[in-house]
């Protein structure tokens, strides 16, 4: 699986990466990630990131470019919050030591701030869209060119799964737990979100822009099926 905003990268540079079925949709309904923050905090507004620290577990990844929009998008100026790249598993400590004074968290880390009494923004309000695609089971052009009937039965399989976890997410929840040992009653605390089972051009174009936006390629393209 392979995030947005390194997709595109990869496109825009002629990595022969290529989206066989879209995975992940974060929509204002069912944010699955959020920037945390310590209880005490003073940031209370987009504006209040100015001039701070944020933690992130990949720089110019879809995760930033969501910050940075939805700042943008409420009155802040995100050229001036300063992101810096952390482990995932690492960033709570450094909001508590102050090293860091917020965290972009994806599950189960969001769930464990917010019960260590973290606050969190789950961006809902002007995201860079409402819904957009975060990331795409992929595989190199060549691969897929020469295993044409194992990517074809892949595509439908992960479009027959999606379907049905979106349908049946209380079954899902074990299911979770089981394969990444995360504690059940924590699984079904966690934002999930829902599938994408088409690969809609709308659910990327929004982003597309706003990688050409924050400069992370030299400028947009239209997305294509």
């Amino acid at each position: 699986m392979v995030d947005l905003t390194s997709m595109i990268n990869a496109h825009v540079h002629g990595i022969p990466f290529i989206g066989l079925a879209p995975a992940l949709v974060n929509s204002s309904a069912s944010p699955t990630f959020g920037i945390v923050v310590r209880g005490d905090s003073e940031i209370r507004v987009a504006k209040d990131f100015e001039r701070q620290v944020i933690g992130v577990n990949g720089l110019n990844n879809i995760a930033q470019v969501s910050a940075m929009a939805w700042i943008d998008n409420n009155g802040g100026n995100s050229k001036l919050v300063k992101f810096v790249e952390l482990p995932l598993p690492a960033k709570a400590a450094a909001i508590k030591a102050g090293t860091i004074d917020a965290s972009l968290d994806t599950e189960p880390f969001l769930t464990y701030g917010l019960d260590q009494g973290f606050r969190a923004f789950f961006m809902e309000v002007k995201p860079i869209a409402s819904p957009y695609l975060l990331d795409f089971f992929a595989s190199t052009r060549d691969w897929a060119q020469h295993n044409a009937p194992a990517a074809a039965k892949f595509i439908a399989a992960t479009r027959e799964t999606s379907i049905w976890a979106n349908a049946n997410r209380p079954l899902t929840a074990p299911m979770l737990a089981k394969a990444t040992r995360i504690p059940l009653e924590v699984v079904q605390r966690m934002r999930r979100g829902v599938f994408a089972v088409n690969n809609d051009p709308k659910l990327v174009q929004p982003v597309i822009d706003a990688v050409a936006r924050y400069g992370i390629i030299a400028k947009a393209f239209p997305r294509r099926n």
